[in-house]
Order: structure tokens, then C-alpha cells, then sequence
């Protein structure tokens, strides 16, 4: 795995798709920039670089530079349980939107790993809507929607995605996903 420093190779700027409407103006969307987590302490970054990152403690995955949404995701990660050659960590993910919180908590009961969702301090059970947040899932995988800035984080069993539009947050990010400036390393 790479890890995070001095690249020999400049960045490339990332895909966009342009298209002619009837009137041949020219319409042109750029790619989401899109973060994962995986096993734990593997991270890929909105821009194409992976790294490991790994102890019992609470970060930012992304966070707003200057604040306009409030928009905020974070991991805490604690203390890992073993049992033969498995591996279980406890993980809360916040989702933070405006005036929302989304807490998603992960726990392993009987050798099933289920997930408990909160909105605002109250318990929430997938399918939950509010003026701003849309939450789907099941024990195993939670998917949150922000609709009005074309947001999707989903948690998964052992993963986390991050999905953001580069046109509404662009260049306004920090955190372990990165700044979300369409350039990608290859």
C-alpha cells in the first residue's frame, strides 16, 4: 500500500462528463468524489491515494474548512474483541448535517454484528426521513442520504463510504477522506 506523502507523479484532473442540450450549450457535471474505509485502518482517499491508519480514538473523516452545511463525518473507533482468528471493533460513525446528528453505532452480540441508529439523541430504525437526512438500511448496512447537497455515506459491515458532489463542497474538505479538489494521483 502506498502511503501518504511525496508523489514522483503529478495529479490528473479528475473525469467529467459534458453533453449539448437542444440549444447546444454545453452542460458539463464533474465526478463525485468518492472515500472509503475498509478492515478497519485501510483508507482510499476523494482523491486516489490509499494509506493505513490504525488506534482507538475519534476522527474526521470529512470535515467542512469554512462551514456552510455543517456537514461533518466522523469515526470513533475502540477497543477490539477476539475470538479465534476473528477480529471485532466497536465503530460509531456521526453524520452531521446543519442542525442534525446521525449516530450509528456498531455492537457484536452473539457473534452478529448489528447496527443502532440515532437521530438527535433519539433511536431511530431504517426507514427514517426528516426535512434533511434520509436513512435506509438494515442491521448489517445503513445507508444515509443528504438530498440537498448530494450526499451519501453507507456504512457497512466492516466499511464506510463517502460520496460528495465536487460542485457543492469542493475544495472546502479535511479530514482522513482529504480535500475533495478534482484532482486524482494515479
Amino acid at each position: 500500500m502506498e502511503k501518504l506523502g511525496m508523489l514522483a507523479t503529478a495529479p490528473q484532473p479528475m473525469c467529467q462528463w459534458c453533453s449539448k442540450n437542444r440549444n447546444h450549450f454545453l452542460h458539463c457535471t464533474t465526478a463525485n468524489g468518492v472515500c472509503n474505509v475498509w478492515n478497519e485502518e485501510n483508507y482510499l482517499t476523494f482523491d486516489g491515494r490509499t494509506f493505513d491508519f490504525d488506534g482507538n480514538c475519534s476522527y474526521y473523516l470529512v470535515k467542512e474548512i469554512i462551514p456552510e452545511y455543517n456537514l461533518t463525518i466522523s469515526v470513533t473507533k475502540e477497543d477490539c474483541e477476539y475470538s479465534g482468528d476473528s477480529k471485532f471493533c466497536f465503530h460509531s460513525l456521526n453524520v452531521g448535517f446543519k442542525s442534525d446528528m446521525v449516530l450509528i453505532k456498531q455492537s457484536n452480540s452473539s457473534g452478529t454484528v448489528q447496527k443502532q441508529v440515532y437521530v438527535n439523541g433519539k433511536q431511530v430504525y431504517p426507514a427514517y426521513k426528516n426535512e434533511a437526512i434520509l436513512i435506509t438500511g438494515t442491521d448489517i448496512v445503513v445507508n444515509v442520504e443528504i438530498p440537498e447537497i448530494k450526499t451519501e455515506v453507507v456504512y457497512r459491515d466492516s466499511s464506510i463510504s463517502v460520496e460528495l458532489p465536487q460542485s457543492l463542497i469542493g475544495k472546502n474538505t479535511e479530514g482522513q477522506c482529504g480535500m475533495l479538489n478534482l484532482l486524482k494521483y494515479p
